[in-house]
């Protein structure tokens, strides 16, 4: 083959690169006819690029050039809105080039850049009013308003209460009263029944019912001293922030704002609302507060803790032992034990607005879907394989914005997953593959995290692991301790628990 035949094949074979590239451009642009159009001159080349026919390679590159010309600006500014990238190579280097344009060429490249931008501005405003906030609003707005009716009802409470001390009061005086006449009225009894009444009993008895008789006048004008204090409503109770990714990076976490130990015998779930931390210190249940503070404590006389999770449509806090169901109420500070769920291995749960679902603690495990009112009722269970294999186990189960988490363990294979499902029929969202080797016999917990995140405490090698919501990992943050259990208290409190304590960190 002579030189020039190897370069025109070379510039031919550049030719049907080109053209095929720009036959990818065309299926994003769901353009079939120029993609036919542009599959059938590739065919033709390479029918004549195998036969090595010079000048039907030549008459063919000049057809694909003369169709590479015909494309303007406007068409490569068109390929990159859709895809909804910055400006594509193209742009970039004509927009970068030293060219002497023509002044055809200057108005075009003006009009595809107007152009670009125009339908950037356009998409963001589309974006713009299209966007769905109502329910997260919704969702807010219904925290402040449950606020406001528990702040009602202690307010209420309060007030019946201090009714009921003044009413007792009130009580006690008159009993006082009422008990002096009764001692009079008895010993004038006495002495009239022995005949033994003297003059002298006669005045000291006048004297004393005279006597009461005038404190009794007193008591309907009587005032009972009463210390009112306004309600002070401060502006911290509800403290609002705007948040952003990066905060939800835990790269660097803080060191621990503060450390609350275990007693020995103490059991590592916790659980938590908006205003409470509930955990365990051997032998009592302790409520904290959003100050670390505990206010509150019960004596946990059961069996060992499996887990524990918040019910607001209950108000109540839900306890998983290995095989009943308790309900906490720190209002009247018991301990209920649910006889509508059957006794079985139980083993993690967690709660929507409507629904308890509690997994099994078993290979093969199942979840059980309960109806949380007006009676706690079983409605539903997923068995394995649709839950997981036999030979699988699921640690945890986590529900947020109708979906259910899952982390998944392997017993054969020492292998842990996350697993993401529908909450109405289990269907499978994504799943994402720890590397960790799963060694010990104890349950992988997590919770979840801002902007849809995910949090795993990974006790096999002493690591936090936060997954982005596109099945991703984020951040590994090595913990000083053996991590167990997490959870997200507030907005900007992370507890984590580990076999000697409860730990704070500020985030």
């Amino acid at each position: 083959m002579s030189t020039a035949a190897v370069i025109e094949c070379i510039r031919f074979i550049a030719c049907i690169k080109w053209l095929w590239q720009h036959a990818m451009n065309e299926i994003d642009n769901f353009n079939m006819q120029k993609l036919f159009r542009h599959l059938f001159l590739i065919l033709f080349a390479l029918f004549f690029l195998s036969f090595n026919h010079v000048q039907c390679q030549r008459a063919l590159s000049q057809r694909i050039n003369r169709l590479k010309s015909s494309i303007t600006y406007i068409d490569y500014i068109n390929m990159c809105i859709f895809r909804k990238t910055r400006l594509c190579n193209f742009l970039r280097e004509m927009n970068n080039a030293k060219l002497d344009e023509t002044k055809q060429d200057r108005e075009l490249w003006k009009r595809g850049i107007s152009q670009f931008y125009s339908n950037c501005i356009n998409a963001l405003n589309h974006q713009f009013n299209t966007l769905c906030i109502h329910e997260t609003t919704r969702d807010y707005h219904k925290k402040l308003e449950q606020w406001r009716l528990d702040c009602y009802k202690k307010i209420n409470q309060f007030f019946e209460e201090k009714c009921q001390e003044f009413d007792q009061l009130v009580a006690d005086i008159l009993n006082k009263k009422r008990d002096k006449l009764s001692n009079i009225q008895s010993d004038i009894s006495k002495l009239i029944h022995n005949k033994e009444i003297t003059q002298q009993d006669i005045e000291l008895f006048t004297s004393n019912i005279s006597q009461l008789n005038d404190e009794l006048k007193k008591i309907e004008h009587t005032n009972v001293q009463f210390n009112i204090s306004p309600l002070i409503i401060n502006d911290t109770l509800i403290y609002l922030r705007k948040t952003n990714e990066k905060q939800s990076d835990l790269s660097i976490l803080s060191s621990i704002y503060k450390e609350i130990k275990y007693p020995p015998e103490s059991y590592c779930p916790l659980a938590c609302n908006d205003r409470l931390l509930l955990i365990h210190q051997a032998p009592n249940l302790c409520f904290m507060d959003t100050e670390m503070v505990i206010i509150k404590q019960i004596l946990w006389s059961h069996d060992a803790i499996r887990d524990i999770c918040w019910s607001s449509t209950l108000n109540r806090f839900i306890i998983i032992e290995e095989n009943n169901i308790f309900l906490v109420n720190e209002n009247t500070m018991s301990i209920e034990n649910v006889e509508t769920i059957e006794k079985r291995r139980w083993f993690s749960c967690t709660c929507s607005d409507t629904y308890l679902f509690l997994t099994t603690g078993v290979r093969g495990s199942s979840i059980v879907e309960f109806r949380l009112s007006p009676l706690i009722t079983a409605m539903k269970e997923w068995k394995s394989p649709n839950t997981c294999t036999k030979d699988e186990f699921i640690n945890g189960i986590v529900y947020k914005n109708d979906i259910l988490a899952l982390t998944i363990k392997n017993k054969i294979e020492k292998t842990l997953r996350l697993e993401l499902r529908s909450c109405e029929k289990l269907n499978h969202i994504w799943s994402f593959p720890f590397n960790i080797i799963c060694n010990q016999n104890i349950a992988f917990r997590f919770c979840s995290f801002n902007y849809d995140e995910w949090l795993l405490a990974d006790y096999e090698n002493g690591n936090l692991l936060q997954i982005t919501n596109d099945k991703s990992l984020k951040t590994t943050i090595s913990y000083k301790a053996i991590p167990y259990y997490i959870c997200l208290f507030g907005s900007d409190m992370l507890v984590v628990s580990t076999a000697k304590g409860v730990n704070f960190h500020k985030i």
